[in-house]
């Protein structure tokens, strides 16, 4: 019997679609990162019903520009919400580009 209890505890368990909802963007996280493990969780679902994902993805975006990009779609579907996310990902690059490239010249400039 022992062995039975042993074997059965040590059998991952499947998530359900709603377990999602638990996973939120955490303080300091990036866009990237948060959208990496929600998709790592995603794959954990046995039977994942999209809209459901889709709209837990969204409410566990902490970032305001993106969360208010997202919840003006009239249907958000997972991919398009993952496209709007990886755009958001991009111009956040590019931003951060500039800033360091910005700052860059402007040392160079005092020299």
């Amino acid at each position: 019997m022992k062995l039975v209890a042993r074997f059965n505890t040590s059998i991952p368990t499947k998530k359900t679609s709603t377990e999602l909802f638990s996973e939120a963007e955490q303080e300091g996280e990036s866009t990237r990162a948060y959208l990496t493990r929600f998709n790592v969780e995603m794959l954990k679902v046995e039977e994942l019903i999209e809209p459901i994902a889709s709209e837990a993805l969204i409410k566990g975006v902490k970032e305001h520009v993106i969360w208010k990009k997202l919840y003006v779609l009239p249907y958000r579907s997972l991919s398009e919400v993952n496209q709007l996310m990886e755009n958001h990902i991009q111009i956040e690059g590019v931003n951060v580009l500039r800033h360091v490239c910005s700052c860059f010249y402007k040392d160079n400039q005092h020299q």
